[in-house]
């Protein structure tokens, strides 16, 4: 792990990923890139792995846990830890995301503390949920 680590957001709410990326830079996180979709943030994990993301379930082309199961699958992504962060509360989306090994899920909306603390503790100790 970095001195100063990675983290790359993934999410189509413009407005949001600033926000988040606001919190973690007042949180000493001065190292954060956004994507606004699965497919660029997909590049962006091959071209230059992060060492934690977040993302957004409910996106347009492919959704946060279709790109959780593909990050699993490959030798580049598949050791990166992931926060969801979603709007959605069924259990089926919290069990998808537990399966292909999410570190953490987060609902929006989000609370910056929460937010923060849980970076944090996923940075330091990245065990599946």
């Amino acid at each position: 792990m970095r001195t100063h680590p990675s983290i790359l957001i993934i999410d189509d709410d413009p407005m949001l990923c600033e926000l988040l990326a606001l919190h973690l830079s007042f949180a000493g996180y001065d190292n954060v890139r956004i994507a606004e979709d699965a497919v660029v943030g997909g590049r962006m994990l091959l071209e230059s792995p992060p060492d934690l993301l977040l993302t957004d379930i409910i996106m347009p082309y492919l959704d946060g846990l279709q790109l959780l199961e593909a990050m699993r699958g490959d030798d580049t992504t598949r050791n990166i830890p992931v926060i969801i962060i979603s709007i959605r509360k069924d259990d089926e989306a919290y069990q998808k995301a537990r399966q292909f090994g999410a570190c953490a899920y987060l609902q929006k909306p989000l609370d910056a503390a929460e937010l923060v603390a849980t970076v944090k503790r996923v940075l330091a100790d990245p065990t599946p949920m």
